[in-house]
């Protein structure tokens, strides 16, 4: 096997990682259908609350559905499907299934404001700095044909498994 003659540790800085768009919506696509966390914490109104013609009363409990959320036909064409060109804004499913634009509250794995997850950033630096790491050094291939995206809703028993292969096809070059 034939070793790397780049350097792509020193070749992936902040700078040149941003301009990774496909890899960025890669990874909110993945954030819509699979969010860190599937509810938010309980929460309540410290006052009575009128949100379109719904009343909230003061002290009603309640809790934000993030999968349901991402999951809404009305905000997302063909929900189930794993489609990383949402998040481009030149591509016709970055609007909404009637042509719209989305809700800016469509699409919240990480919640937002002064509550936001304190490992948001920490989370998407890491995952753009390593996808592109595995990526380079390791080819993944699924191990059985016709396997991909398994569509599975919220409460099903058990994940579908899907079985692949890694096969490296670089090794780094260390000095």
């Amino acid at each position: 096997m034939k070793a790397e003659t780049g350097n792509i540790i020193k070749d992936l800085s902040s700078e040149n990682i941003d301009h990774f768009n496909f890899t960025r919506n890669c990874w909110y696509e993945a954030m819509r259908m699979e969010p860190p966390s599937t509810v938010s914490g309980a929460s309540c109104f410290i006052d009575d609350v009128t949100i379109g013609n719904v009343t909230f009363p003061k002290d009603l409990g309640f809790i934000l559905l993030f999968w349901v959320m991402h999951m809404d036909p009305t905000e997302w064409a063909y929900p189930t499907s794993f489609i990383p060109d949402r998040f481009d804004s030149t591509s016709p499913y970055f609007k909404r299934p009637d042509g719209a634009k989305r809700n800016s509250l469509s699409f919240t794995p990480f919640l937002g404001g002064k509550r936001v997850c304190l490992g948001k950033s920490f989370a998407e630096i890491t995952t753009r700095h390593t996808l592109p790491l595995l990526f380079h050094y390791i080819d993944f291939q699924f191990s059985e044909a016709g396997q991909g995206y398994i569509p599975y809703h919220m409460g099903q028993v058990k994940t579908p498994e899907i079985f692949y292969n890694c096969v490296v096809k670089r090794l780094p070059k260390f000095k």
